[in-house]
């Protein structure tokens, strides 16, 4: 039987982030101690996004989730997969970019109600989800989560409101792992990685730059310079303001029209885009760092930060212990 098992909710073609998962964790198994069969499917995925929509509309299952109830009764772990994003603590979605969501942490709550059923048996779940610890407060500069974070901003985050879900159902025992970044796993090695503090404010300050209406409007202006180009002619007059403030943002706007301005504007804002995208650059994705652990018995929850890193704390701090919040 399976030793680990992915629940895919990530990545519904099984060509990106969850095989990702199943190589890094395959490797990781073929290099333990354990004797492991040739051919045996050692870290089976199971998709569940059509289970998913069923239990949002409200359709009876059948014997649809059997196999995945199976794997995960006879599994050491399991590894639930979405995607987040920072500034959404009610959300999970199929995409890391976002876009149109999945469900919420109670739709997610009622599925895995149904795969996790045996309330006489202790699951370890992984909830391989960008940003699933982060708090209402997503930046750093108001919030470092890689220290004590206010049991009143713990209680918000999408893995604590999954997790009191999960457990408040008869007494179902978990013990589950969240991240506050976002996650990336090595293939080789099966090790993860997770986004530092200050890289997520700038990918924050960068998103919100983006989207900002006079921004938005800057970079549609532009390209809708270059959609009107009809003619030789008018192509190598956009290209000749292109090629200008592409080499110098600030450059002059000469001759002084709309179209010379415009190509100024698109260009600045391009700058302040890869700008920020540097920034990000220099801060790499950590080993060890980012991770809280969920656990629940006797009527006592407790929440751990496990690597304490560099937010003030050391390894193993115990962010809150008692009663749900």
């Amino acid at each position: 039987m399976p030793r680990l098992v992915i629940l895919n909710l990530a990545d519904p073609d099984q060509i990106g982030p969850v095989t990702r998962v199943k190589r890094g964790l395959e490797a990781k198994i073929q290099a333990g101690p354990r004797t492991v069969l040739v051919g045996d499917d050692i870290v089976p995925i199971h998709d569940l996004f059509d289970e998913l929509k069923d239990v949002q509309d409200r359709t009876p299952l059948g014997n649809k989730l059997k196999a995945a109830r199976d794997d995960c009764d006879a599994a050491e772990k399991i590894y639930l997969c979405t995607h987040g994003l920072a500034n959404d603590t009610e959300h999970g979605f199929a995409k890391a970019s976002g876009g149109e969501a999945l469900g919420t942490w109670r739709d997610y709550g009622k599925l895995l109600r149904k795969v996790l059923p045996n309330r006489g048996q202790h699951y370890k779940v992984a909830l391989v989800m960008c940003y699933g610890a982060r708090t209402d407060d997503y930046y750093a500069r108001d919030l470092d989560h890689q220290g004590m974070i206010p049991p009143t901003l713990l209680r918000t985050s999408f893995a604590y409101k999954l997790y009191h879900y999960l457990c408040s159902d008869h007494g179902r025992t978990i013990t589950m792992t969240a991240r506050t970044g976002a996650v990336s796993f090595d293939e080789a090695t099966g090790a993860s990685s997770v986004e530092q503090e200050a890289a997520i404010d700038i990918a924050l300050e960068k998103e919100e730059f983006l989207r900002s209406p006079k921004i938005d409007q800057v970079m549609k202006k532009w390209a809708a310079y270059r959609s009107a180009i009809d003619s030789d002619e008018a192509a190598q007059e956009w290209l000749k303001i292109d090629n200008k403030y592409r080499a110098n943002p600030k450059a002059y706007a000469s001759p002084f029209n709309k179209k010379a301005l415009a190509g100024r504007a698109y260009h600045q804002a391009l700058a302040r885009k890869i700008a920020l995208e540097t920034q990000k650059a220099a801060y790499q994705d950590l080993r060890k760092y980012g991770k809280l652990i969920y656990t629940h018995a006797g009527g006592t929850l407790t929440v751990v930060n496990k690597y304490g890193n560099n937010g003030g704390i050391g390894p193993q701090t115990v962010l809150y212990t008692g009663p749900f919040l």
